[in-house]
C-alpha cells in the first residue's frame, strides 16, 4: 500500500502467487505469515502383497489397487498335504501312504480312503472254555486252538472230611473238622470212634453221700469227689422260761415257752400334766413307770385311766399293770396331777396391754408400755385344740411387738399367750384370723 500525495489516498498494488499444482493426496494452504503457499499431505504407503499380487496407485481414487489371484490348490490323495510355497509362488504336495500293516493268520488288511487308514478285519476264533487244569494255546500253523492238561487226583480224607475241587484255586479243598472232644466231667473219658465218626464218653459219677439237713454236698471237679459243707446253727440264747430244741424237719431250733411263776415288780412314779387348749390330756404307761422289773422279761405295761379333762383337775389315782412273758402280772398305783396351765388366765402385771387389729389377716401388733422396750417376750399362738401354731422369742421395740407371716395359718379362732420372760408374767388373748 502506497500513499499518493497527488490523489491524497492510499494505492494498493501487487498480486498473490498462483496456487501450486498438487498430487491427489496433497493440500495447498496460503501462509499469511510467510506470504507463500504450503503444500501438506503424504501418499499412503504401498500395501503388502502376496507373491501372485501387484499393487498399482490409482490417482483417480487416490488409493492403491491390488490385482492378481493365487493358483488353485491341486487335487491330493488322503495321505497327501498341499502347501503353498511363497518363495516359488507355487503349491508343493507332500505325504506318503502308510505301509500295509502286518496281520495275523485270521486277518485281512484293506485301505479305507474315507478314514485314510488301513482297516484290518477278521477275528480269531474265541478261546475254547477250559477247566482250570487245562491250558488253551493258539496254533498259528493250523490257525486253531489246542487244549492240554489233566486234573489232579482226589486226595485221601478222614471220615469227617469232604474233598471238593475248587475251580478258583484249581486244587482239591479238604473241608470238615473233627467234632471237638466233648467236655467231660472228671469221672468221664472221651474216645473217638472212627466207625461211627463220633466221640464216645464213658464213666459214671460217684453217688452223692447222705447229709444232715444243715449240710450241702458239692461235687469238687478238682479232686473229682464229693465235699460235704455246712454246720448246724448254734443253739440260740433263751430266756429263763424257754427251752431250745432242734427240729430236723425245718432244720432250725424251736424255742418253746415253759413259763415261770415269779411275778414282775411294778414300780410307779407320780407325774403332773397340763390340759391342752380343748381341756384334754392323755398319758401312756411309760409316763408313770418308775423302773418296773421282771426276773425274765416284761411283755407289756398298761395304765388306766389314761385320759383326763376339766373334771379331773387335781390329783387322780391311776393303775399301772405290768405283765411278763409268762403271763404273770402285778399292779401299782400312781398319782397324776392334772393342771389347767395352757389356757389359764393368770394375773398379768403389765398394764394397758392391747393386741390390734383383731380380727387380723397377715399380722397383728402387741402394744406395750415403753418401760418394756428391749424386753424379751415369748409369743405362743394355740389353736382351739391346744396345738401350738406359732412360737417365737421376740424383743419389744418402741412399745410394740409385730407378729408377721400369719397368712400361712388357717382362718379360725386362736389363743395368743404373751409371756414376759424377765418376770414370768403372762396374759392370754383370744384372736380371730379372717
Amino acid at each position: 500500500a502506497t500513499f499518493d500525495n497527488n490523489t491524497c489516498s492510499w494505492v494498493v498494488t501487487g498480486t498473490q502467487d498462483p496456487e501450486p499444482a498438487t498430487e491427489c493426496w496433497e493440500t495447498a494452504t496460503f501462509d499469511n505469515n510467510t506470504c507463500s503457499w504450503v503444500v501438506t499431505g503424504t501418499q499412503d504407503p504401498e500395501p503388502a502383497t502376496e507373491c501372485w499380487e501387484t499393487a498399482t496407485f490409482d490417482t483417480n481414487t487416490c488409493s492403491w489397487v491390488v490385482t492378481g489371484t493365487q493358483d488353485p490348490e491341486p487335487a491330493t490323495e488322503c495321505w497327501e498335504t498341499a502347501t503353498f510355497d511363497n518363495n516359488t509362488c507355487s503349491w508343493v504336495v507332500t505325504g506318503t501312504q502308510d505301509p500295509e500293516p502286518a496281520t495275523e493268520c485270521w486277518e485281512t488288511a484293506t485301505f479305507d480312503t474315507n478314514t485314510c487308514s488301513w482297516v484290518v478285519t477278521g477275528t480269531q476264533d474265541p478261546e475254547p472254555a477250559t477247566e482250570c487244569w487245562e491250558t488253551a494255546t493258539f496254533d498259528n500253523n493250523t490257525c486253531s486252538w489246542v487244549v492240554t492238561g489233566t486234573q489232579d487226583p482226589e486226595p485221601a480224607t478222614e471220615c469227617w472230611e469232604t474233598a471238593t475241587f475248587d475251580n478258583n484255586t484249581c486244587s482239591w479243598v479238604v473241608t470238615g473238622t473233627q467234632d471237638p472232644e466233648p467236655a467231660t466231667e472228671c469221672w468221664e473219658t472221651a474216645t473217638f470212634d472212627n466207625n461211627t465218626c463220633s466221640w464216645v464218653v464213658t464213666g459214671t459219677q460217684d453217688p452223692e453221700p447222705a447229709t444232715e439237713c444243715w449240710e450241702t454236698a458239692t461235687f469238687d471237679n478238682n479232686t473229682c469227689s464229693w465235699v460235704v459243707t455246712g454246720t448246724q446253727d448254734p443253739e440260740p440264747a433263751t430266756e429263763c422260761w424257754e427251752t431250745a430244741t432242734f427240729d430236723t424237719n425245718t432244720c432250725s431250733w424251736v424255742v418253746t415257752n415253759d413259763g415261770d411263776s415269779i411275778d414282775p415288780i411294778a414300780i410307779c412314779q407320780n407325774i403332773t400334766i397340763q390340759l391342752d387348749g380343748s381341756g384334754n390330756a392323755s398319758i401312756i404307761a411309760s409316763d408313770v413307770d418308775g423302773g418296773s422289773t421282771d426276773n425274765c422279761q416284761i411283755a407289756s405295761m398298761t395304765v388306766s385311766p389314761s385320759t383326763f379333762d376339766m373334771n379331773d383337775i387335781g390329783d387322780n389315782n391311776v393303775i399301772l399293770t405290768v405283765t411278763d412273758e409268762s403271763g404273770n402280772s402285778v399292779d401299782c398305783t400312781a398319782v397324776v396331777t392334772v393342771e389347767d396351765e395352757t389356757l389359764s388366765n393368770p394375773i398379768f402385771t403389765i398394764k394397758d396391754i392391747s393386741v390390734v387389729p383383731n380380727p387380723f389377716k397377715e399380722y397383728f401388733d402387741i402394744i406395750l408400755p415403753s418401760i418394756y422396750n428391749n424386753n424379751e417376750f415369748t409369743i405362743n399362738i394355740y389353736d382351739l385344740n391346744g396345738r401350738i401354731v406359732y412360737n417365737k422369742l421376740l424383743i419389744s421395740n418402741k412399745g410394740k411387738i409385730r407378729i408377721n407371716d400369719l397368712d400361712r395359718i388357717d382362718q379360725a379362732a386362736y389363743f395368743v399367750k404373751i409371756t414376759h420372760n424377765n418376770s414370768g408374767n403372762k396374759i392370754i388373748k383370744k384372736m380371730i384370723r379372717f
